[in-house]
């Protein structure tokens, strides 16, 4: 997760974990720098934009990618995207619903 220049960073840390083998369940980027692309080894990917900087597949991606638009939320800047509390009440949606999943498939979830 990162903003601006840090959602520039959270994807190259996805690339970096990838060539460690390491899956990445989920990258949320507010409003990059530039137009980026999601390595194979992520699941999920959720881009907030203002502008038109968007996030694209890398060949061998099955994930799911979700650029949304805020250009027309009025209250809504590249200054201020990450603050807003509608995206931070989505984006805590998108990692319990991750979370959950994890920890009913995870076998350190099973009581024995």
């Amino acid at each position: 997760m990162g903003h601006s220049f840090g959602a520039d960073a959270a994807i190259r840390m996805a690339e970096k974990m990838m060539t460690l083998g390491a899956p990445v369940a989920l990258v949320v980027t507010f409003g990059p720098t530039t137009n980026l692309v999601a390595p194979s080894n992520v699941g999920q990917v959720v881009n907030y934009y203002t502008g038109n900087t968007l996030v694209s597949k890398a060949t061998r991606f099955k994930g799911s990618i979700s650029n949304i638009n805020l250009n027309s939320a009025a209250d809504i800047n590249h200054l201020n995207i990450e603050k807003s509390n509608r995206v931070q009440t989505s984006v805590i949606s998108r990692i319990q619903a991750i979370a959950g999943r994890e920890r009913h498939t995870s076998p350190s979830a099973v009581v024995q």
